[in-house]
C-alpha cells in the first residue's frame, strides 16, 4: 500500500487479495480432485484385470504393486484437501 493510503483502500486492497487467494486455492483444490479421480479409475482398471484368468502371479504381482502405489498416492493427495 502506497503511504498516505487511506482505510477505504487499505480494505479494498485486502478484499481483492483475499479474493484472489481464495480463487488460487479453489482452482488448485479442484486440479487436485481431478488427478485424484483419475487414479481412482486407474485402480479400478487394474483391479479388473486382476480377474483375467491365467495371468502367471508375476504379472499379478507388478499390478497389485501399482495399485498399491496408487492408493498411497491418493492417501497423500487427499491429506492436502
Amino acid at each position: 500500500m502506497p503511504i498516505g493510503a487511506s482505510k477505504n483502500e487499505f480494505v479494498k486492497t485486502a478484499q481483492a487479495e483475499s479474493r484472489a487467494d481464495q480463487c488460487t486455492h479453489e482452482c488448485y483444490t479442484l486440479a487436485l480432485t481431478q488427478v485424484i479421480e483419475s487414479k481412482q479409475k486407474r485402480v479400478a482398471a487394474l483391479t479388473k484385470l486382476l480377474e483375467i484368468l491365467g495371468m502367471v502371479s508375476e504379472q499379478k504381482s507388478k499390478i497389485l504393486e501399482k495399485v498399491m502405489q496408487l492408493m498411497e498416492e491418493i492417501k497423500h493427495d487427499r491429506n492436502y484437501l
